[in-house]
């Protein structure tokens, strides 16, 4: 298993590849239909947008745990 110090990294790591994955497929999909290499054109997309989505998760990530933990209530006990 993976030790806990990678948490951060392999919780952008992740997020980056399914968000970017499903994000360039909609978009795709929504630009040019099923057509004749939309397979080539959407994994050309998805490489560039994950090259990019990556190092700013591992950026904004602390920031955004940061915020949210601000954001919510604590239960009464």
């Amino acid at each position: 298993m993976i030790p806990a110090r990678f948490e951060s990294l392999l919780f952008s790591f992740l997020l980056s590849v399914f968000m970017s994955c499903l994000s360039t497929f909609v978009a795709i999909y929504t630009a040019v239909g099923f057509s004749e290499g939309f397979l080539l054109l959407w994994m050309s997309a998805w490489g560039n947008s994950w090259a990019v989505s990556f190092p700013i998760l591992l950026l904004v990530t602390p920031y955004v745990r940061r915020l949210t933990t601000k954001l919510i209530v604590s239960p009464v006990d």
